[in-house]
């Protein structure tokens, strides 16, 4: 009958000590669980496609750069370097920002000459965005917004 109560009384402070000390940490773990996924929800995946076409013989070095519209701090940056004409034609990056409007920055090393570039885009949940540079790198004509 002793070995009865100090059972007992051992499961009952396991169960005092796993409701007093345990509990509130995985109330806490759970709670910031959810606030995670909570804000993650929030963001977008995009892809942004960058066109080069035949000028890509041409690009050595791309770095892509993703502003906020009305922000200096970028919020997403992609960086490529290629061998002499093995640079592919199309381009692809994802990004996972907030929804909205952004500008896209571009800077092209070409073999012997160096493009910035800017665009504006729109950003959408699951969004596929394609930036022409055909024109850009061939001719050196700029005409995205700044």
């Amino acid at each position: 009958m002793f070995r009865a109560t100090l059972g007992t009384m051992a499961k009952r402070e396991l169960w005092e000590f796993l409701r007093r000390r345990l509990a509130p940490l995985v109330i806490v773990l759970i709670v910031a669980m959810l606030g995670v996924r909570t804000c993650e929800s929030d963001l977008a995946d995009v892809e942004i496609r960058l066109r080069l076409g035949a000028a890509s013989a041409q690009v050595q070095a791309l770095r892509v750069d993703v502003f906020p519209t009305g922000d200096q701090a970028g919020v997403a940056y992609f960086e490529r370097r290629y061998a002499a004409g093995r640079a592919p034609e199309a381009v692809s990056m994802s990004a996972h920002v907030d929804p909205g409007m952004y500008r896209v920055h571009i800077d092209a090393t070409l073999v012997d000459d160096a493009r910035s570039i800017w665009r504006q885009i729109e950003v959408r949940h699951q969004a596929v965005v394609t930036i022409d540079l055909r024109d850009a790198l061939s001719n050196g004509v700029d005409d995205g917004a700044r």
